[in-house]
């Protein structure tokens, strides 16, 4: 079952490291396939909404953003800025995965809070699962999501300690 984010509903609780493993590690544990990005000191630049994110370990509550049609990338941040939620970072997905990782056996998870790859075409990382078993990718964040992607949500209101 897959849980909406909703203010009341702190659905998925995890510990929070904010750096993204070593490929090797990454790979060893949590992967299939891995976007060759990763393979290199990979560098994410958070979106504006998520700027002044404090990056020290710490216990989160995360939920899903869905938005049940088709959507572009935009049209998702106003739905989080409409629900008081705010968009994952990449560490912070991973941090997720590491608690929940049958979650990314239902839907593809998305982190929305940070892209790499410049002005050019930036992309986002992308939790799915396919027949060869779990992938960590990178999407463009030009795609139109459809009505299957998750976007994971940090309730930063509900901040556990």
């Amino acid at each position: 079952m897959v849980k909406s984010a909703t203010a009341h509903d702190p659905a998925f609780p995890a510990d929070t490291v904010y750096e993204i493993p070593p490929f090797r590690e990454v790979l060893q544990a949590f992967f299939i396939h891995i976007h060759t990005a990763f393979l290199g000191q990979i560098e994410f630049t958070p979106i504006p909404e998520c700027a002044d994110v404090a990056r020290h370990s710490r216990r989160l509550n995360y939920n899903y953003l869905m938005i049940g049609h088709a959507a572009s990338t935009r049209e998702v941040l106003k739905e989080f800025e409409r629900r008081g939620l705010r968009p994952a970072l990449p560490e912070e997905l991973i941090s997720f995965h590491r608690t929940h990782h049958g979650e990314s056996r239902t839907a593809p998870i998305v982190a929305l809070g940070a892209t790499m790859g410049g002005s050019f075409r930036p992309r986002v990382v992308v939790l799915d699962y396919d027949l060869l078993g779990r992938r960590l990718d990178l999407t463009w964040v030009g795609t139109l999501w459809d009505r299957n992607h998750r976007f994971l949500a940090v309730e930063e209101q509900k901040v556990l300690a």
